[in-house]
């Protein structure tokens, strides 16, 4: 996702609906260029033709037959374009509006058009260096005049597969391409959602809390693969992920599955496998996206732990005046620092089979996350080297020394204390340089044994 600043905006009728609404018909649409300083000014103007039109959706591809030298799959895709439009109806929309909110809740402000547009094009392949499969911006919310790359609507954009061959043999075939384009769909209508949710009144949300609710979004749509319509199901390996990763198999259920779930717990495992240099904030360094990750945890933690209803926990965060930290305090009833420590413990004590903790928010409950990460190692040792992912630093009671440094903002440094305790154990936290340590240094504690 990117953002920009909206704009007020007057109500103004989209002067191309009755064309991008009829399949064959083509049209021109502008395309954002993401790598521009400030794509709001700068965008590419193309032509797409309409493949499919649904009672929300409408999804267009652009028409160019070359690009990069390359020839495209024009005209090739529509069969494929329509299974990912009728999923999108039948299964994702009413998701969405059930738990997030109608992302077409400002369509009258906006050009009228009454249906999200879906943009397929490989120029969005090459955006942002190749680094994304889907976008939307801000942009969309505003009227030309206030943002020239703006299309006045409910738009996103959407990368297409390059190459014709059959199967899963490499990463740019069709079927490749579908794997990872239909959780693509529902997290970028998420982002829709809440631009709808906060038009004019509202701030945007952070950036990094909202990565996590897409990805709420992108595990709403992963549950019904699962069998698992509620949460709270301690759903272990072999019911979500293990099934993912046998797609070539060509055994129902697990035949062609989309990629679900391994993409939360993939990154999670190497968040947490240094959750002192990384942040659930935001990144940390260039490139740093676990954030999409560590975000989703803590939403899903406290959904799972302080809501009664798993929908309405997501609307009232969507629609929430605060945004971030106080987003999470707001839902949670208690402050960041102890949501902030509490979740740190679950993420550890939760990975370790068996624990039954005192305090129930030690608990992930949603996923059996022993069984996840030993699936995980099992099935891929060189990508998971361990059964657990945390690296903790390991002490014994009594004397003791260790320096943090960097610890992160919203970061978090494990440490396992274990063996004979003859008398009471002091843990004193200083600054590297010996003084008092910083005031925004937490210490959370919980007793295994």
């Amino acid at each position: 996702m990117r953002t920009a600043v909206p704009v007020l905006r007057s109500q103004a009728r989209s002067a191309i609906s009755a064309q991008i609404n009829t399949i064959g018909e083509v049209t021109g649409v502008k395309l954002a260029n993401l790598n521009a300083v400030n794509f709001c000014n700068s965008s590419t103007s193309i032509n797409v033709r309409t493949v499919f039109v649904g009672a929300h959706s409408i999804i267009v591809e652009d028409t160019t037959t070359v690009f990069a030298g390359a020839a495209t799959l024009a005209g090739q895709m529509d069969a494929f374009y329509a299974q990912v439009g009728q999923e999108f109806e039948n299964v994702m929309y009413p998701m969405i509006v059930s738990n997030f909110g109608d992302p077409l809740a400002q369509d009258a402000k906006l050009g009228g058009l009454g249906k999200l547009v879906m943009v397929f094009s490989p120029r969005v392949n090459a955006n942002a260096e190749g680094s994304i499969l889907g976008f939307v911006v801000s942009c969309d919310f505003s009227p030309p005049s206030a943002a020239p790359s703006s299309n006045f609507g409910e738009y996103f954009y959407v990368a297409v597969p390059t190459s014709p061959s059959v199967g899963y043999s490499n990463p740019q075939t069709i079927a490749s391409w579908l794997r990872e384009i239909r959780p693509t769909v529902i997290h970028e209508v998420k982002h829709i959602a809440a631009y709808a949710a906060r038009f004019s009144s509202l701030a945007p949300e952070d950036l990094a809390w909202e990565e996590g609710m897409a990805r709420n979004a992108e595990e709403l749509y992963a549950r019904t693969f699962y069998g698992s319509a509620l949460a709270k199901q301690n759903i272990g390996y072999a019911a979500s992920i293990g099934c993912d990763v046998q797609y070539q198999t060509g055994v129902p259920p697990c035949k062609d599955r989309p990629d679900l779930m391994l993409r939360h717990f993939d990154a999670l495992y190497n968040y947490l496998a240094a959750p002192a240099t990384v942040s659930m904030l935001g990144p940390t360094s260039a490139g740093d996206f676990s954030f999409y990750a560590s975000a989703w945890a803590v939403e899903r933690w406290a959904n799972d732990n302080f809501s009664t209803t798993e929908g309405q926990f997501f609307k009232d965060w969507t629609s929430s005046p605060q945004t971030g930290v106080l987003n999470l305090e707001a839902r949670t009833g208690q402050s960041w620092e102890q949501s902030l420590g509490e979740w740190s413990l679950a993420m550890y004590t939760a990975s370790i089979p068996g624990f039954v903790p005192v305090n129930p928010h030690l608990t992930f409950p949603s996923w059996n996350l022993p069984d996840i990460w030993q699936g995980m190692h099992a099935g891929f040792p060189p990508l998971y080297p361990a059964a657990n992912p945390f690296n903790p630093h390991f002490e014994t009671y009594g004397n003791f020394s260790e320096i943090l440094s960097p610890l992160a903002g919203g970061g978090f440094a494990i440490f396992d204390l274990s063996g004979t305790q003859p008398s009471r154990q002091l843990i004193q936290i200083q600054s590297v340089t010996g003084g008092d340590p910083p005031s925004t240094i937490r210490v959370a504690i919980v007793r295994i044994q």
